[in-house]
Formats: C-alpha cells, sequence, structure tokens
C-alpha cells in the first residue's frame, strides 16, 4: 500500500502505479486523460499515440494491463496528456509525493 502512487487529474485521468527497478509501472485498469494539452511535446503525443495503436491503451483510455515506463515523469505524462514532473504528481495514499518520500 505505501508503494503504491496514485493520480487523478483532469479530463479523466485516474491511475496507479508502483515504482520498478526499470522505472515506473502503471498498472492495469489505470486511465489516462481523453484528450492532451496543446504543449504537450510531440515525442510524448507520439508515444501516446504508439500506445492507444498497439492496444496497450484501449478505446476507452485504459491500460489493459501493467506498462513500464522508463521514469515516473514518462508516466504521468503519459497518463495527464501534458508535460508532466512525474516526482511530484504521483502521490501515496498520504498525499506524499515521490520527491516527498524519497527526502525521508
Amino acid at each position: 500500500e505505501d508503494d503504491l502512487f496514485q493520480i487523478k487529474a483532469a479530463r479523466g485521468a485516474d491511475a496507479k502505479g508502483i515504482i520498478v527497478s526499470e522505472g515506473f509501472a502503471v498498472l492495469k485498469g489505470s486511465v489516462i486523460a481523453s484528450t492532451t494539452t496543446p504543449s504537450m511535446s510531440r515525442s510524448l503525443n507520439t508515444l501516446r499515440d504508439k500506445l492507444l495503436k498497439d492496444a496497450i491503451i484501449n478505446e476507452n483510455y485504459e491500460f489493459v494491463s501493467d506498462y513500464i515506463f522508463t521514469s515516473p515523469s514518462l508516466a504521468a505524462a503519459i497518463v495527464m496528456g501534458r508535460n508532466a514532473n512525474g516526482k511530484t504528481e504521483w502521490k501515496n495514499h498520504d498525499g506524499e509525493n515521490i520527491n516527498d518520500i524519497e527526502a525521508k
């Protein structure tokens, strides 16, 4: 439970994830934002489109299986549909973000 992080944000984003040795895993059933912001970088939009095309994320914007990103920030950006700092966006059940926990 302490290891589980969550993002609830604009445009329907509601995701859970955990830190793993390879980066950050977004868990099956997590939902990404239905749209992206105009300022979201092209590379992030390309990755998001690929995840949708490859059916890793389904037509309901939901992860069909756990998916590992190389960093919490990359995971947060895909979930939120905008550029994001994952170390501040992902929070545990106590409301602490990754930076807070790493500072302990």
